[in-house]
């Protein structure tokens, strides 16, 4: 394995998302943003920053909206901030209900929102907080709008619908490598608990349960000719964001330096995540669908 990234090419040329509806999660900066500007460009009609920061969402629709390209191919384009807090229940249904009110298709849900936690923290749920973000809230928004991703099949048979989670090769790095889990335990209550916490592999950890909700969530998707989505994991890689800025200063000494020396821009990274959500569940594994499919590097590992 080589020490540097491979280089990720530019999305298939004839890709086009006109008259779609795509929601973001995390779409204020970093590679939400940067994704939510090449979805535009690509021509999606409708999109939703599903932002923690209704004034920073704001904000980022007025820059995206602002954008030469974007007012030059896609001057109709609809771009809404919607408030979500996903270390809240409560916010995640509210946000869904208020787009299954809204909306009359929903064809990419890109959860790209997450978090990275160097101490203990415990969300409004009881959860601990990476878990909560990370994890549990995205697996229930995604449930919560399926059927609008359904829907959505049945009537546009001309593409495929696609939940994309920006996972991390991370999972590999998991407590449970050096930790199993008893047999006994409750798995919840287990990762809600302070005793049982590490600030090194708590990220990992979450990671992992993406990794794992996803190819779950994927083998129980109908996949008849009328109704199809697919759910897929993807590794942006290493990406020259500010994501570990919440770790301690000695942390993020070896981190920066990392990303000095080998991180993808934002750009490269945003292109990435979204090679999975509008092109992999077409093109990926010689015609065979990403459905459950953990992608690095535009290529996909089952």
């Amino acid at each position: 394995m080589s020490f540097f990234q491979a280089q990720i090419p530019p999305l298939p040329a004839d890709i086009s998302l006109r008259g779609q509806t795509i929601i973001v999660t995390g779409a204020t900066g970093g590679i939400g943003y940067e994704a939510s500007l090449q979805l535009l460009r690509l021509g999606a009609a409708n999109l939703i920053l599903a932002v923690r920061n209704i004034q920073k969402g704001s904000a980022a629709r007025l820059s995206l909206l602002a954008d030469e390209q974007v007012r030059a191919t896609n001057p109709s384009a609809t771009v809404k901030a919607v408030d979500l807090d996903l270390s809240d229940y409560q916010s995640v249904s509210a946000f869904a209900s208020r787009v299954l009110k809204t909306e009359d298709r929903l064809d990419v849900l890109l959860l790209n929102a997450g978090i990275n936690l160097a101490h203990f923290s415990r969300s409004v749920s009881g959860h601990e907080m990476c878990m909560q973000v990370n994890v549990l809230s995205n697996a229930v928004l995604s449930l919560l709008l399926l059927p609008l991703l359904l829907k959505t099949s049945r009537t546009s048979p001309d593409h495929t619908p696609t939940i994309t989670w920006v996972g991390s090769l991370a999972q590999a790095f998991n407590s449970l490598q050096s930790t199993p889990l008893p047999r006994s335990a409750a798995i919840l209550p287990h990762y809600a608990s302070e005793a049982h916490y590490s600030r090194l592999r708590r990220y990992a950890d979450t990671k992992l349960f993406v990794a794992m909700f996803v190819r779950t969530l994927a083998a129980h998707l109908p996949q008849g000719e009328a109704e199809v989505v697919v759910v897929n994991n993807v590794c942006p890689g290493t990406v020259d964001t500010g994501a570990d800025n919440n770790l301690p200063f000695w942390l993020r000494i070896p981190m920066n330096l990392n990303r000095a020396l080998r991180a993808r821009s934002v750009e490269e990274g945003a292109t990435a995540v979204l090679w999975a959500a509008v092109a992999a569940p077409e093109r990926a594994a010689g015609g065979t669908r990403a459905n459950g499919a953990y992608i690095a590097d535009n290529a996909v590992s089952r």
